[in-house]
């Protein structure tokens, strides 16, 4: 009842607190994704096993973010996010210990399971205390993990040609126990665990507007998926330059992105919070097309720049729309919404690239990059119909 009264008195102290674990909560996805292929080959793997070890984090997190949204809607946020760290601690410092491919096989599927508990739990925390104010809210969420992402992008290649592989897992490890101290101080805000049958009757409810979160970040990251599977190969094939400098650029092009979106995600959650969903679906989406047809028809360095700025516009504005919609469900179906959502932008990623790189190879450069602005503008329309099923909860007391 304590913990309650408190709640209720001091919601507001609670935002900086989960904004700084959802940066320590993608800390160690962030740090690792551009090093750990690098590590499965110096434990020995050939570059296709160790291609797979890196993409196997996404192939085991799809199922994964479904069900671990369920459970955070079933544990309570604190009791999930209490998990999520701990097991986060334990198997980022057993990334150290492996001594094979095949250990950090399976190392990278727990990572995966443990990792997908945390962003739901967080977001329904989030979403729990402040549901008269969720655009500014989340976007100051996603400016902490935008932070956290562009700073792990740029510097996890140094840092660990300085410390080696085995010192940066056990420095992240720290991290995550940080991370678990923190969850310590979240208040449960869960009133009463959901029944999984009352769960899906609210997610069934509620699947007329819910399906413009989901789409939007689908598109989203399917326009991820493209950038990260071919601008390199293209960047070679088109402008022929060598496949080190390409892999530099196409770093730059989504680290750039990454910091036009910090500085915009705030603007965007005060025009949701004020003006509605329409204005940052209409924006977001109308910049992402842009940022692929530019794609499509120049490389060069300022049209590169032009892209990438599109590019983070988008972001801000379509990761705020995508995270206020799933969220707005009942406080009992909220974890498991979340949890969805995460699942459809891996999904966008993991489809796009693959997909990219056959049309690539099939067709030529320009065709994926159209391919993606096509996906943009059906969902936009998608997005903008859903809409008008969307009915913003009233404030709930917690």
């Amino acid at each position: 009842m304590v913990g309650m009264i408190k709640l209720s008195l001091g919601k507001r102290s609670f935002l900086p607190l989960a904004t700084l674990m959802g940066f320590i909560g993608i800390a160690d996805t962030a740090f690792m994704l551009p090093v750990i292929s690098a590590y499965a080959k110096f434990l020995g793997a050939n570059e296709a096993l160790a291609g797979l070890i890196a993409g196997l984090y996404s192939i085991v997190a799809i199922p994964a973010s479904f069900t671990m949204g369920v459970s955070v809607d079933i544990l309570g946020r604190r009791r999930a996010l209490l998990l999520a760290f701990l097991s986060d601690s334990i198997i980022v410092y057993t990334y150290s210990l492996v001594t094979n491919p095949t250990q950090l096989f399976i190392i990278r599927a727990l990572h995966a399971i443990g990792g997908s508990l945390t962003f739901p739990a967080i977001i329904a925390f989030v979403g729990d205390i402040k549901t008269n104010s969720l655009g500014r809210s989340f976007a100051l969420y996603w400016m902490g993990v935008g932070l956290s992402i562009a700073i792990g992008s740029m510097i996890s290649g140094t840092i660990t040609s300085t410390l080696g592989f085995k010192a940066v897992f056990q420095v992240l490890s720290i991290i995550m126990v940080i991370g678990l101290f923190l969850s310590f101080f979240i208040p449960e805000t869960l009133t009463k665990s959901s029944k999984p049958k009352k769960i899906f009757i609210e997610m069934k409810k509620s699947i007329g507007w819910l399906l413009s979160s989901y789409v939007s970040i689908y598109a989203l990251y399917y326009a991820f998926g493209v950038i990260t599977g071919i601008l390199s190969l293209t960047l070679i094939d088109v402008l022929g330059i060598v496949k080190e400098k390409a892999v530099k650029i196409t770093g730059f092009y989504i680290g750039f992105s990454t910091i036009i979106s910090i500085a915009l995600f705030y603007l965007f959650g005060t025009i949701t919070d004020k003006k509605g969903l329409r204005i940052p679906a209409i924006v977001g989406f109308i910049s992402l097309m842009l940022s692929q047809i530019i794609l499509a028809f120049n490389l060069a360095w300022n049209y590169l720049l032009l892209s990438s700025i599109a590019l983070g516009i988008a972001m801000s504005a379509i990761l705020t729309l995508s995270t206020v919609v799933a969220s707005s469900t009942s406080q009992s179906s909220r974890g498991t919404s979340i949890g969805f959502q995460q699942m459809m932008n891996i999904l966008g990623v993991a489809t796009a690239a693959p997909i990219s790189g056959l049309i690539l190879e099939t067709i030529g450069p320009q065709m994926p990059y159209l391919i993606g602005a096509l996906v943009q503008v059906l969902a936009l329309i998608i997005v903008l119909l859903s809409l008008r099923n969307y009915v913003k909860l009233p404030k709930q007391t917690i």
